[in-house]
């Protein structure tokens, strides 16, 4: 047992143990049931009909005594296997959680989605029908060959003579089919991903009228699952066949030979029965063995996939986290970051914020402004330099206590396929409806909201799905104003709305002056002319920075784009 299933075995190891006792009870049952057969036959051919009476209700005793113990071992065998899976599967979504947000820019969620269902599954199967079942196997075996020993050495030693035959078969069949497992479930992760994905996007789908291509792109991915699985089948087919033939040309050379043992005198009707019985039961383990090792391989091949996320490194808390309360002060010192190192999105930024200020970024499309705002909360950490809030390295605070104190409005909201109402109070569940109620008035979604025929109870659908863009966006504000948060960031986070309420938007957002620091990503420019300060990125640097006047009589970057944009809207 690796200390992968270990960790897991560990916690629940009564359980196990007791269905592992119970098993081993049942098995020893069935060991002892062909020797009584063997003297029931015997006591027949002697007229003895008082003990054979007697050894027919032995072996039915058995049967129920052995049928209860089957029982208990199934049901909690299945219990320990669902625990099992339940502890990964709640272990995976805790660590994904605790990941760098960087992971989730390069693992696609439909492969995360097949590793957290699929190979969990895999693992299942393989503690339920191969990691219990070996003790059963081994003791069947070991408890089969000593009875055939004593039964009959001869007939033993014909017996010994195949075992080599299926040993070397079970070997082969092994290394065959461990690399294909592997690549079955590597080809079901993307089957999932390119479900998913087009699943989620279902209304760009419809709108290029791309729906033939999208589902010969699913078909085209089944089938490569299809290939693949049937790979692995094909081989796994021809164990069964082959130990079958090798099983019974052995049992064949055992009556032939036994048979005459029998007519000779040298050997029992009973004897002969019991040993073919024994037989038997040596060779069903060896057949399941193909089962084991089939679920084996791809065990391994689950669990490796598994361990890829397990392995990797959580976000980085510091031993002697900094828990004190946040004012807003933001320094951004020589800060250089880039999702890859050797090309970074921001170049040696410098920028002092101090509490209760509006600050608006503003720039071309790449320049990084987003990614500057995403290093406050520490989705990403610089590679050079450092973000310090009220004096204090970000990476000093503790990271829960630290995003708490942020509320952050993404470029493209996310709304979970629930109510309104939850989704708003997201971040501070215990909130009155009084205060719903008036984050929703400055957010400008009150009336919208209060227009629809469940209220608060809308369901929202996946992802927001049954709300505009511009009201996913506005509940989205509404969530990030609801914990009053110290530091507020808002990448465009109005940028679907229409002109008006956005600019009442901004205008409620003045009443957060004194409480927050405001940091803003807008596109329209015209509403962030009352910031307290306004900076310019381009090509990943501060290229200007002051109020709105000052930059206008710069007549440089900012006096160019803001000019645009009025001969645009004229």
């Amino acid at each position: 047992m690796d200390t992968f299933l270990l960790r897991y075995v560990s916690r629940w190891w009564k359980y196990l143990v007791v269905s592992i006792v119970a098993l081993t009870l049942a098995t020893i049952l069935s060991l002892i049931t062909p020797r009584i057969l063997q003297l029931g036959i015997d006591s027949l051919t002697h007229n003895d009909s008082r003990n054979l009476v007697r050894y027919a209700i032995i072996i039915i005793g058995i049967a129920l005594i052995r049928g209860v113990l089957t029982y208990i071992q199934r049901n909690l065998s299945g219990l320990f296997t669902e625990k099992i899976g339940k502890a990964i599967k709640d272990e995976l979504y805790e660590h994904l959680h605790h990941v760098p947000a960087s992971y989730f820019g390069k693992t696609s969620i439909g492969e995360l989605v097949s590793r957290a269902s699929s190979d969990v599954e895999v693992v299942k199967r393989f503690v339920n029908h191969a990691l219990i079942q070996v003790f059963w196997i081994l003791l069947l075996f070991f408890g089969a060959m000593y009875f055939i020993f004593t039964t009959n050495i001869r007939l033993a030693l014909i017996v010994l003579l195949i075992l080599p035959f299926i040993s070397i078969t079970t070997i082969r069949f092994s290394r065959m089919v461990r690399p294909l497992h592997l690549k079955t479930q590597q080809q079901i992760a993307v089957m999932t991903r390119v479900a998913e994905e087009t699943l989620y996007g279902i209304k760009v789908v419809k709108s290029y009228g791309r729906e033939d291509y999208v589902i010969d792109k699913f078909n085209k991915e089944s089938f490569g699952v299809l290939n693949k699985v049937l790979s692995a089948t094909r081989i796994s087919s021809l164990y069964s066949p082959l130990i079958g033939f090798i099983a019974n040309s052995s049992l064949l050379i055992i009556l032939l030979y036994g048979g005459i043992q029998v007519i000779k005198g040298n050997l029992t009707l009973g004897e002969l029965v019991a040993f073919n019985s024994y037989v038997g039961m040596l060779l069903w383990p060896m057949r399941s063995a193909g089962h084991i090792i089939n679920l084996s391989q791809r065990y391994i091949a689950a669990r490796d996939r598994l361990l890829e996320i397990f392995n990797v490194p959580r976000e980085t808390e510091p031993k002697d986290p900094v828990l004190k309360p946040i004012r807003g002060e933001v320094v951004f010192n020589h800060v250089t970051f880039g999702y890859d190192k050797n090309n970074p999105v921001l170049k040696d930024i410098n920028l002092r914020v101090k509490p209760g200020e509006i600050i608006a970024i503003v720039g071309p499309t790449g320049c990084g402004k987003s990614t500057l705002l995403e290093l406050i909360p520490r989705l990403y950490d610089p590679q050079h330099g450092a973000v310090y809030i009220d004096g204090i390295d970000v990476r000093k605070y503790g990271l829960e206590h630290l995003r708490k104190h942020i509320g952050m409005v993404f470029q493209e909201p996310f709304l979970f396929s629930d109510t309104i109402k939850n989704n708003i109070a997201f971040g501070k569940p215990d909130a009155t409806m009084e205060e719903i109620i008036e984050v929703c008035k400055k957010a400008q979604c009150y009336d919208f909201i209060m227009s629809l025929p469940q209220g608060w109870d809308t369901m929202v659908g996946e992802r927001g799905v049954t709300l505009s863009g511009g009201e996913r966006q506005r509940v989205s504000l509404a969530r990030a104003l609801l914990i009053n948060p110290p530091i507020l960031l808002l990448d465009e986070a109005t940028s679907s709305v229409d002109v008006e309420t956005e600019l009442l938007i901004h205008k409620a957002l003045e009443d957060y002056r004194k409480r927050s620091t405001i940091f803003v990503v807008a596109h329209r420019l015209s509403t962030i002319r009352n910031a307290d300060k306004i900076i310019v990125l381009e090509d990943g640097r501060i290229v200007e920075e002051g109020t709105h006047e000052e930059l206008l009589d710069k007549n440089g970057v900012y006096a160019r784009i803001y000019h645009m944009q009025l001969v645009g809207e004229d």
